[in-house]
């Protein structure tokens, strides 16, 4: 078992982030992280569970991996 982060939807993200932070703007967040001195703003993506039983519809579907390349 793992964790997996579809790939296009990190990108998308951190894509978005940079764009706002070269315009000068805040980006968007949907949590904040405390790091010992202040909160600071953060976007996180939920990790999906991946498996046996689903790893055809997530790493495979998502072209990170190959099946032949699981096997």
């Amino acid at each position: 078992m793992t964790v997996y982060k579809p790939i296009t939807k990190l990108v998308t993200e951190a894509t978005d982030i940079a764009v706002a932070l070269g315009a000068g703007k805040a980006p968007k967040s949907n949590a904040s992280l405390e790091n010992g001195l202040k909160a600071v703003p953060s976007y996180l993506l939920a990790p999906v569970p991946v498996d046996k039983s689903n790893i055809e519809t997530t790493v495979i579907a998502d072209g990170f991996h190959k099946a032949a390349d699981l096997k």
